[in-house]
């Protein structure tokens, strides 16, 4: 690793010094623009070109461009020091300060970049253990949820940023928010996306799935388990403040926006085509309704799901909005093939049910 980084330092000490070498101002422009536009040309078509190159080429012109913009910032930091030389009085020079400006010249692009580095690593660095340990009690339309640090969560409070806690700072940030104060933190909405549990080796994912929260850890970590998964879901309040409401999308829920496009289809004298699909009517427009009151959701309405076809052939993209007995609304989707939708939204949305008994459980 250092002998790698090492190489890259020859073009810049090699730009460096021969800009150092320019006798006065006019050749160190001439130097400058000549050396400078050839560089930038060179890195421009380097990573235009990385992307499209076959097999391994990409890699190795990739490396090779880092390599030209080692020289450019060599050339940079080596025509800042030499303009700086011919800027102050000869009389004002000695071995000394020269020595001195060099050095600073030298160092001074390499300082920023480490600090740079240093300080995104350290924005990056992992909740303390108090932090990962902690349940979060957050209530959402008046349903008091706990949540514990596990990097499937994203909350939002509908005046800060999303609180993703898949990101080691903004998950240190509502750790902040929730435990310096003994009241439940209010959220308009709370995404949850099971599938960042796959990702091995985050602190947030290996501390959450080796937790002693079983139940939750359980039900979520093992592969074959998040497979029955919604791929996406928000639980979310459902008032005049929702953020799907600010976006201009509708709350109203799936079977009432249904219902709305048969009746509009009925009024314009063009009813829409049905089928039935094992318990669900499937719509031309894409719903696909519970048949005779089979399966009802927690509104009480015929599960109503909205669905479209997705690559490959013969697999669909569904989702479902409904709102929960206890008062927030909930939307997710998932995937399936047409054959299976009936017992794969079953399936899913008995995940879910068995997902909300754990979060509302103190």
């Amino acid at each position: 690793m250092v002998a790698s980084l090492s190489l890259y330092l020859i073009p810049y000490i090699a730009l460096f010094a021969l800009a150092l070498r320019m006798p006065g101002r006019r050749s160190l422009a001439a130097f400058a623009v000549v050396t400078g536009v050839a560089l930038g040309s060179l890195a421009w078509y380097g990573f235009r070109s990385a992307d499209s190159a076959p097999g391994g080429a990409g890699l190795f012109l990739l490396m090779g461009t880092l390599f030209i913009c080692s020289a450019i910032a060599g050339l940079l930091a080596g025509v800042a020091t030499r303009a700086a030389m011919l800027w102050r009085p000869r009389t004002r020079q000695s071995r000394t300060r020269s020595a001195f400006l060099v050095l600073a010249g030298f160092l001074a692009l390499p300082a920023l970049v480490g600090g740079a580095s240093w300080w995104s690593e350290w924005q990056r660095r992992p909740p303390d253990e108090t932090c990962l340990a902690a349940k979060h009690h957050v209530t959402i339309a008046g349903a008091d949820f706990w949540l514990p640090s596990a990097p499937v969560f994203a909350p939002w409070t509908g005046k800060d940023q999303l609180y993703s806690f898949s990101v080691n700072r903004r998950m240190r940030d509502f750790c902040s928010l929730s435990l310096e104060t003994e009241q439940p933190v209010t959220l308009v909405n709370l995404s949850i996306d099971v599938g960042k549990l796959g990702f091995e080796g985050r602190p947030s994912r290996d501390r959450f799935c080796a937790s002693g929260d079983r139940d939750l850890a359980k039900l979520l970590c093992p592969a074959e388990v998040r497979a029955d998964f919604p791929h996406t879901i928000s639980v979310y309040s459902p008032t005049d403040y929702d953020y799907r409401r600010m976006l201009g999308s509708s709350g109203q829920g799936s079977h009432a926006a249904f219902v709305k496009e048969k009746d509009a289809a009925i009024q314009y004298g063009q009813p829409l085509e049905v089928a039935a699909a094992g318990d669900f009517n499937r719509y031309a427009n894409g719903y696909w309704v519970a048949r005779d009151g089979m399966w009802h959701n927690e509104a009480s309405e015929p599960f109503t799901l909205h669905c479209h076809d997705i690559s490959p052939a013969g697999m669909l993209h569904c989702s479902t909005t409904y709102r929960l007995k206890w008062g927030p609304q909930v939307s997710y989707s998932f995937r399936a093939h047409q054959d299976d939708v009936a017992s794969a939204a079953k399936t899913v949305d008995a995940n879910f049910q068995a997902l909300m008994r754990i979060l509302t459980r103190k």
